[in-house]
């Protein structure tokens, strides 16, 4: 009679141990008491390779990987069904209480259907949508959830003003247009991600100004203008690397960002605008690549600018010298 029994090799991971194994054990013949167990003995004690004698009586067969889990759907209090633009009459007479909102086969989410609704926690948009329109969720306190689809093109002006719960935001690829206000006052926001992508995406004016604690920023080449006060007063953003896109920093697009301590610029920009890093009281040091033909009065005034690197005679500056005024700040200059 042949003997054995089956047992599966597992691993730790999140969640509890998982199976990614099956072995057999076969001990042979077992005529006469012991006799597999005094064989498997004997082949260990003499073989040069003892796992011979494993080999011999195991046998280990790869279990199939587990089926991949559906991804959740999503919780939804209320779930707006319709075509076209979905309104602010449509969402005034249906929405009640909800907080977590749903939307299916709408084209756009319409101006103002949302505004000033605080207790919106969360809100699913679907791929059917192109346009979010202006104040669309403007004043939507409660909001702490937002998912863009990889279908819109155009956040309008205002769209999510003064949405303070908001902690971060990822844009597609398929935005080309962040409009005028669009996150102006998000005073929650921490995180703005905006992919590389084929040139074309404008950051309107204002966008994201006074968004206070916001501290993690990436500007894709996507990107080819950097609109007026886009960014003035984010006191928090330490950091800032803009693409070679970029062909314009429009007037005050970095105003006191009083922790901005790195700017990067890319060797495309050719205008940087009146007071556009004015009060950067921790930015020290910039290069100024020899693309850039234009700087605004006060570019860097009231900033803590030192040290620039520029070529010799470009914007009329000398390079290398001490003591240069350059737009608003006293500064030593340095060849590239």
């Amino acid at each position: 009679m042949n003997t054995g029994f089956n047992f599966g090799l597992f691993v730790r991971g999140k969640g509890g141990n998982q199976r990614i194994a099956a072995a057999t054990i076969n001990l042979g013949s077992t005529k006469g008491r012991g006799s597999s167990t005094r064989m498997f003995n004997y082949c260990n004690e003499h073989s040069l390779n003892p796992y011979e004698c494993i080999n011999q009586f195991i046998t280990i067969s790869r279990e199939p990987p587990p089926p991949t889990p559906e991804p959740p759907a999503p919780t939804c209090d209320y779930t707006f069904i319709g075509i076209g633009p979905l309104t602010q009459t449509i969402v005034n007479n249906e929405i009640g209480t909800a907080q977590a909102i749903c939307i299916q086969g709408y084209t756009s989410i319409g101006t103002f259907a949302f505004n000033g609704r605080t207790q919106i926690t969360s809100v699913n948009i679907p791929t059917s949508v192109t346009i979010i329109a202006q104040g669309a969720f403007n004043n939507c306190f409660g909001l702490t959830s937002l998912t863009i689809p990889n279908s819109v093109t155009s956040i309008g002006t205002s769209a999510f003003q003064s949405c303070n719960g908001l902690p971060s935001v990822t844009f597609p690829i398929s935005v080309t247009n962040i409009g005028v206000s669009a996150f102006n006052n998000c005073l929650g926001l921490t995180s703005v991600t905006i992919p590389n992508g084929p040139p074309g995406t404008i950051i309107q004016q204002e966008a994201f100004n006074s968004c206070s604690i916001l501290s993690s920023l990436t500007i894709g080449n996507s990107v080819i203008t950097i609109g007026a006060k886009a960014f003035k007063d984010c006191s928090s953003l330490p950091s800032v690397t803009i693409p070679n896109s970029v062909i314009n920093i429009n007037e005050e697009a970095f105003n006191n960002c009083i922790d901005l301590s790195t700017v990067i610029i890319g060797n495309s920009v050719t205008n940087i605008g009146v007071s556009a890093f004015k009060s950067c009281i921790n930015l020290t040091s910039i290069s100024i690549p020899s693309s850039v033909t234009s700087i605004g009065t006060d570019a860097f005034l009231s900033s803590g600018l030192t040290t620039v690197t520029i070529a010799n005679g470009q914007l009329g500056i000398p390079s290398p010298a001490t003591g240069v005024s350059f737009f608003g700040a006293t500064v030593n200059t340095q060849l590239p």
